[in-house]
């Protein structure tokens, strides 16, 4: 069983962090909202503890990409909402503003370059996996893309291993367990375009 995930966004200095994340979690109490649904109905759907998403909901804990899944499942809407402002386009993403998303891994770094805007149907980040790193991600909707910019990587996906070095590429159903390393001494930085379904 993977890990559960703590995710938390690291702004540049253009960007509040306590302010984004507070969307966040105001998000996720609107929309539960919306649906109509207590605490309760939400622990039982998503099997997370009602103390736990009370917390959540109150900015008094950290939460994780997992739980967000799980939570984005049960309101059935898709993940990435959460983390999108009402009302905003923002169409480019300038490489001092980018805002790093902080998966608990030290050895893997993502860097969002999407931009925002409502219907947006693809998430862009620049993945950076340090030497010897190693990551894995349990099953999920949607379909991911990479492509190799700097090193080599070897990604293991439904448990067929393949080694990929700079400009290689490789496209893949999420549902399929996945999990990379980097077996070398260098940094490896890759492209990575995720379509994410609504659930």
């Amino acid at each position: 069983m993977t890990p559960a995930v703590k995710v938390a966004i690291r702004p540049t200095k253009i960007i509040d962090e306590g302010v984004f994340m507070k969307e966040v979690y105001e998000n996720i109490r609107r929309v539960r909202k919306e649906k109509k649904l207590t605490l309760a109905d939400l622990s039982k759907m998503t099997g997370l503890s009602t103390s736990y998403l009370s917390q959540v909901e109150r900015q008094n804990c950290d939460v994780t990409l997992t739980s967000l899944a799980k939570i984005a499942s049960a309101l059935d809407i898709d993940v990435r909402s959460f983390f999108q402002a009402e009302n905003f386009d923002n169409y480019v993403t300038q490489s001092t503003a980018r805002r790093e998303l902080d998966t608990g891994n030290k050895m893997l770094k993502y860097y969002k370059l999407s931009g925002n805007f409502k219907q947006r149907e693809i998430e862009l980040l620049l993945v950076v996996c340090k030497p010897q790193g190693r990551a894995s991600w349990e099953s999920h909707v949607g379909e991911e893309f990479f492509y190799i910019l700097e090193g080599e990587i070897i990604f293991l996906v439904d448990g067929t291993s393949y080694h990929l070095k700079e400009g290689d590429t490789i496209h893949f159903p999420s549902h399929l367990m996945h999990s990379i390393e980097n077996p070398t001494d260098k940094e490896v930085k890759m492209l990575s375009a995720i379509n994410q379904l609504m659930s």
